[in-house]
């Protein structure tokens, strides 16, 4: 199925220094829907845990050298404007969203009226106050 013969789905990937969406980072993601494509890599904060290493290739002279940045509320907009009211799909999509879910609830204590969540259906929805 092509993404232009159903404009609903929104593709999403992410790559982590771990498991953990409470304690490990996103250091890459990429986000595809007919509305647009979002892809970057961000230096993490914290160390990679070796085994997630394995699995997304991350060294720190890797990400250094490919431009890594720091996240920004910006990039979660920008990225909220791509998935706004998809569905979500990939191949381990409940762990990606849970890594990015968790990323926008910090957003959102960090910024009062930025709101982001997740429909029943779990396409996404984004709002500011």
């Amino acid at each position: 199925m092509s993404l232009s013969r159903n404009p609903a789905l929104c593709w999403l990937d992410v790559e982590t220094t771990g498991l953990s969406d409470q304690d490990h980072e996103i250091i890459e993601i990429c986000v595809v829907s007919e509305a647009g494509m979002f892809e970057k890599k961000f230096k993490p904060l914290g160390l990679c845990d070796p085994g997630a290493a394995r699995v997304n290739g991350y060294t720190p002279e890797l990400w250094e050298a490919q431009g890594a940045e720091d996240w920004t509320l910006d990039d979660l907009l920008e990225i909220g404007k791509i998935i706004d009211g998809k569905i979500p799909a990939g191949c381990n999509v409940s762990f990606d969203l849970g890594f990015l879910s968790a990323y926008y609830a910090r957003a959102r204590d960090a910024e009062p009226d930025f709101h982001f969540g997740l429909g029943k259906s779990g396409s996404a929805s984004r709002a500011r106050a």
